[in-house]
């Protein structure tokens, strides 16, 4: 089996971590007009037609970069692709902004905290460079560092309990929302007890770290404000 991080602290396996204050307001809200950008632009959504590299999941989500699921290579998704030239000139400036802006901090936070990850993460980029260099080469906004290789987009919420089984056993996800709102929950039931489901709100500004497809996860819209979540994953 791959090595997994564990928590200084405890010397247990290390499930998850919220991180405060990772995004400032001037942040997220360009960002957030960059997504307008991309929506007044009327871009094609692939739940709406197959993804030959992965299944849709239907939840209104836009993905942006790779996959690797129903092919041997990584593949450019849909929503990358079957666009307008205005679309892809805009999601490439809101993935170059998220680049710019989100990517660095998540790279250092990986590296100091989930450094087994952190490594087998190095080793994707390698790979991607070496299988889609030259695509690369041309849309250099969808490089996401070594991060991830796809980045998840909407607005809204995941309020069904759900596991992401094409991301790898142990790999981990980013959620990140962006913007400003109130009320919004994140429930993980296998991290409470018998009773009780882990349950507890992630701020503007905050973002969290887990293993998605090992943890059963589902996050409650929220009761006030607008929230676009990007979820980082490969």
């Amino acid at each position: 089996p791959l090595p997994r991080d564990i928590d200084p602290d405890t010397g247990n396996e290390l499930l998850g971590m919220r991180f405060c204050n990772v995004l400032s307001a001037k942040d997220m809200d360009y960002i957030l007009s960059l997504w307008d950008a991309f929506l007044a632009t009327n871009p094609k959504h692939s739940s709406t037609s197959k993804d030959a590299n992965r299944s849709s999941s239907g939840d209104g989500a836009f993905h942006f970069g790779f996959f690797q699921c129903n092919t041997d290579y990584p593949a450019l998704t849909a929503d990358s692709r079957n666009q307008s030239p205005e679309t892809i000139r805009a999601i490439d400036k809101l993935m170059s902004a998220v680049k710019r802006i989100l990517l660095p901090k998540v790279d250092k936070l990986n590296k100091e905290h989930f450094p087994n990850h952190y490594e087998r993460m190095q080793k994707v980029r390698q790979y991607m460079a070496e299988e889609q260099g030259e695509l690369l080469a041309e849309r250099p906004a969808l490089d996401f560092l070594g991060v991830c290789t796809a980045i998840a987009a909407k607005e809204g919420a995941s309020d069904s309990m759900h596991i992401d089984f094409h991301d790898p056993k142990q790999g981990i996800a980013w959620a990140v929302p962006i913007g400003d709102w109130q009320g919004s929950t994140l429930t993980l039931p296998q991290l409470g007890d018998e009773s009780h489901a882990c349950q507890f709100e992630i701020r503007p500004g905050e973002i969290f770290a887990f293993p998605a497809r090992r943890l059963a996860h589902a996050v409650s819209p929220p009761t006030k404000g607008r929230r676009l979540a990007l979820t980082l994953f490969t």
